[in-house]
């Protein structure tokens, strides 16, 4: 796996974590429903997400697929590393 996929996949991750997070919060008592708006392109599930306080991006769900890309303006930006390849 490339270091551009290891990132994506490690983003996704934490968006979702951070989504069961709230969940968690809510206490027994209290029905809480999440909703995680999304788009439905190629097959794939797309959602907006913030990265280092920078967004919204649009994400691919990742489902462990390979590739995975991040626009190299977009990384810059966010403050991803970037290196000579992967």
């Amino acid at each position: 796996m490339n270091r551009s996929c290891a990132w994506v996949s490690a983003l996704v991750f934490f968006a979702i974590a951070h989504c069961l997070q709230i969940f968690a919060q809510a206490t027994a008592s209290e029905q809480t429903v999440i909703e995680v708006p999304f788009e439905f392109i190629h097959r794939s599930i797309v959602v907006k997400a913030t990265v280092n306080g920078h967004g919204p991006f649009w994400m691919l769900l990742d489902t462990g697929a390979d590739p995975s890309i991040v626009e190299l303006e977009a990384a810059k930006s966010i403050g991803l590393k970037i290196a000579a390849s992967g």
